[in-house]
């Protein structure tokens, strides 16, 4: 799937990153720092729900999960592109992609917790 590969890369990107220059100004069209981490919290969890669809040809999960991001994209008000311009803005300051991952990590992190937590209550 493109998304995990996506997923991978930009980890890599990150891990082996250096530092660079910090912020710069966010052209027209480029999604914001906290609009990309909604984003990307979004489509991590649709990856998640999508690689739960056991039993199902790949290509009829990439179907599932392309139906995913098309919601997250109206969701949002953007498209594909947008994204994919967003992702490689913030890709060319590697420490604003960390920035980024670090607080979709967190949040992720945080909706496992209370996902967990609400497990052990029942």
């Amino acid at each position: 799937m493109f998304s995990r590969l996506f997923f991978l890369v930009s980890l890599i990107f990150l891990m082996v990153s250096c530092y660079g220059p910090k912020k710069r100004d966010i052209p027209d069209g480029i999604l914001s720092e906290e609009e990309m981490v909604k984003v990307l919290i979004n489509i991590h969890l649709s990856e998640a729900k999508t690689n739960d669809v056991k039993g199902k040809p790949k290509r009829e999960q990439v179907a599932i999960y392309r139906l995913y991001e098309d919601e997250i994209f109206d969701e949002f008000g953007i498209d594909s592109l947008t994204f994919k311009q967003s992702h490689d803005f913030y890709m060319e300051n590697i420490s604003e992609m960390r920035d980024i991952y670090k607080q979709v990590v967190d949040s992720l992190g945080k909706m496992q917790k209370m996902l967990e937590e609400e497990k052990n209550k029942k």
